[in-house]
């Protein structure tokens, strides 16, 4: 169901802004960008978001709850990885909008003229000089 294309009944929109509240965590947000690597368990996770095991359980119990993330049991280890390409997609669009964001909220707090000011001279420093004869 696309916004264009009809009315999204509430119940639907509630389910919208739960997919985004499971997304609301740095720490989540920390567990799936250190997923985009591949399949790893919770000790590992843990230790690349620098978060202790039990707080990485609960942050990954919300993620699987939402869809966002799937396990497979290994042995006595439960190894997790994105549930699928979409999560990865919305994150790189997510990222993007934000880099865009702050690079406009950069330019904006600059002095007037700063911004010309500073590209003029980073093109003289790096400008190799010309020989003429």
């Amino acid at each position: 169901m696309s916004p264009r294309d009809e009315a999204m009944p509430p119940a639907f929109l509630a389910r919208v802004a739960e997919q985004f509240k499971a997304l609301s965590d740095p720490v989540r947000l920390s567990v799936l960008n250190a997923l985009f690597e591949g399949e790893k368990a919770v000790g590992h996770l843990a230790d690349e978001v620098g978060s202790s095991i039990a707080n990485v359980s609960k942050h990954l119990a919300v993620l699987y709850a939402a869809g966002w993330v799937r396990r497979t049991r290994d042995g006595t280890s439960m190894l997790y990885s994105l549930a699928d390409d979409r999560t990865a997609a919305l994150c790189e669009l997510m990222c993007a909008r934000v880099r865009e964001r702050a690079a406009k909220e950069a330019e904006f707090a600059q002095p007037a003229g700063a911004s010309a000011a500073a590209r003029k001279s980073s093109v003289s420093r790096t400008a190799k000089p010309s020989r003429s004869r």
